[in-house]
């Protein structure tokens, strides 16, 4: 039989502000943790992009497999030259990109610096 696993312990802390339910980040690490002000400048910039827990994903629709593959490719080609990695999901022609600063336990302007390029990949 395996043993339990012990409790994990994240380098952040999840606070709510006491007029939103949205979250903010903090870390123990460094201070590149945008602040809730920031998330929200950045979120408008990046209209398509939603805040979900420690992340801001956004799902792309493509025609077929063929392009979501291709879709992915881009992506990872600017995930190597940036040293910043995204959790992606493919469902065939749907295209799940999940951004998060695992490092960090959380959200740092890594993340939307990220989205930004991500978005140059799709004509709107």
């Amino acid at each position: 039989m395996f043993p339990l696993p012990r409790p994990v312990k994240f380098p952040f802390e999840l606070r709510f502000a006491d007029d939103t339910s949205a979250p903010t980040f903090t870390t123990t690490h460094h201070g590149r943790t945008p602040q809730l002000s920031d998330i929200k400048s950045w979120l408008k910039k990046l209209p398509q992009w939603e805040l979900e827990k420690k992340a801001i994903e956004r799902t792309f629709e493509f025609d077929d497999f063929s392009q979501a593959i291709e879709f992915v490719n881009g992506v990872a080609e600017i995930a190597e030259e940036d040293d910043h990695h995204p959790d992606i999901d493919i469902r065939y022609s749907k295209v799940r990109v999940a951004l998060s600063t695992h490092s960090e336990g959380g959200l740092t302007d890594l993340d939307f610096e990220l989205a930004e390029k991500i978005d140059t990949l799709v004509d709107e």
